[in-house]
């Protein structure tokens, strides 16, 4: 399963070099525990410059897991960041928006039933 990432900052520009180390920062977290990680920039609409979406795939609940630990890392060395998650179910794409408070919410918990359900084994039972 594929699950889309856009990072915020309610206090940074998007190229406020701390920004761009925090956003680094994250990535490499994800790439070491997790895996495949690839940024996707596509034309922002009605704005100069291109949107950034980092793409991680999930094939496993440790892999899940592993992205989880990264994102609570992630968010608690700011309480400012946020963490915008969307993926794939059926036809529907999905949407959820995380602080470092939102990581055991019931959103989230949509996530993991998304995951569990798209799992390669199968979805647990």
């Amino acid at each position: 399963m594929q699950i889309g990432l856009e990072l915020v900052s309610e206090r940074l520009d998007a190229d406020d070099e701390r920004w761009l180390a925090a956003e680094a920062d994250l990535l490499g977290s994800l790439r070491e525990e997790v895996g495949e990680v690839s940024v996707v920039r596509t034309a922002a609409a009605g704005q100069k410059g291109a949107l950034d979406t980092v793409v991680l795939a999930l094939g496993s609940a440790g892999a899940f897991r592993a992205a989880v630990a990264c994102f609570r890392a992630w968010l608690q060395r700011d309480r400012t960041r946020r963490v915008r998650i969307t993926w794939r179910d059926g036809d529907a794409v999905q949407e959820i928006e995380i602080d470092s408070a939102g990581l055991s919410g019931p959103a989230f918990e949509r996530l993991a039933r998304a995951l569990d359900a798209h799992r390669p084994d199968g979805p647990r039972g």
